[in-house]
Formats: structure tokens, sequence, C-alpha cells
């Protein structure tokens, strides 16, 4: 990493460039700074978020906790299941990964769907009371996370997210520290007890959505 940061400073001088850079969410912008873009050089632009329902979920009649990503280490879906079985709760994964075989091998709880279409992860997410992004280290913008606050479906999201802290203030999410296996048994518990959480969080997530993320449309026309 230290090669080619050697390289790319020689060939690419960032401070010096006139090209714009695009970040996808604002939490970006500090950390290309750190790498030597320049303030003025950075815009941001949001990806765009297709929600999985157009109606919002009724989170707070459902049972069922999901991760929906790579199973992949910086995704944090150890960390999770480790929680789950901890809080002894019952969690659906979809998506697929090199750490397939480690869980089914560690954590037979954990019922794996796989990679399924969107068709078919529309019809499973229908059954959703919250989705949980633990993402491990910094992940600068988690399409899941606003493709379930659109859908009315609460996230408990991992406080290393870069979104993380206004997607709390929407009111649709909670933040944790999924290094805390305890901590994290102990919201997931919480959230699958707490009706009345769970229905306010699916409200306002559903709610503040669309002016956190743009639609194709109004994307298409930035």
């Amino acid at each position: 990493r230290v090669a080619r940061q050697i390289v790319r400073a020689r060939f690419l001088d960032l401070a010096r460039m006139r090209a714009t850079v695009l970040a996808v969410s604002e939490g970006m912008i500090p950390l290309l700074e750190r790498g030597g873009v320049p303030a003025g050089s950075i815009r941001v632009l949001r990806n765009t978020v297709e929600p999985w329902h157009a109606e919002r979920v009724r989170a707070e009649r459902n049972r069922d906790i999901f991760f929906v990503g790579r199973l992949e280490e910086d995704k944090g879906i150890d960390l999770l299941a480790r929680a789950a079985r901890s809080a002894a709760v019952h969690l659906k994964v979809v998506g697929e990964g090199s750490l397939r075989t480690k869980l089914e091998q560690d954590f037979p709880g954990v019922e794996l769907l796989g990679w399924r279409s969107r068709e078919e992860l529309r019809q499973l997410i229908a059954a959703a009371r919250f989705i949980v992004v633990p993402t491990r280290w910094n992940e600068t913008f988690s399409l899941v996370t606003f493709e379930a606050l659109a859908s009315g479906i609460p996230v408990l999201i991992s406080r290393h997210a870069l979104v993380a802290d206004e997607v709390a203030a929407c009111g649709g999410a909670e933040v944790f520290d999924p290094h805390d296996i305890e901590r994290s048994a102990g919201a997931l518990r919480r959230l699958l007890d707490d009706d009345a959480a769970i229905a306010e969080a699916s409200r306002r997530g559903f709610a503040q959505a669309p002016a956190l993320v743009p639609s194709f449309e109004r994307w298409s026309g930035l």
C-alpha cells in the first residue's frame, strides 16, 4: 500500500489536478481530503436508491431479522452471527461470499438463504422486522441501509458506516458497535421485543428516506 501510494502521488498529484472528485456521501469528504484531494474539488453525488417496497412494510408486525450483503470479513457478518447466537435470536442471511462455509460450520442456527434475485429479496424482506448492517470498518454509503429505510424497515447500523449518524438522526435507525458482542446481542433482543419502537422507526425512516437519497429520476437530472 505504501508503494502504491508513492506511485500514485508521483503520477497523479491530487492536490493540483483540475478534475472534480465525486463522493457518494459527506462522510467521505474528510477521508478524501486526508488523501490529498482539495476540498474545493470534491462534490457529493449520492447513489440512487430503489426501495424494496413502494408502500411501508409494517415492520412492527414482523419477527424476522435480516442481514443482506456479501459474506465477507469487512461486512461483519461473523460478528453479527456471534451476537445473534448470544441473544438466542434467529438470523436470516441473504448473500454469498467467502465466509459462507465458516458460518455454516460455526453458526448452524443462522439461516443462510444464499444469493437471491431482487424479486425474491423483495418477497423475503416483506417479513423483516429490521435489518442489521454490522460493517467492521468504514463503509462509504451502505445501499442496503437506504433500501431498507425507504421501504419502512428499521436498521441497526454499525458505527463504522459513514452514514450512521444521519440515518440515526432521521429516526429510522439505531447505531451500535458490532465489536461489542454482548451489547449487540442486547440490542437485537430489545428491538425484537419492542413493537412501539419498531413501528416508530419504520414510519420515520419511510417518511425521511426520500430526503436522504435521490430516486433514479432525480439522480439522472443532477
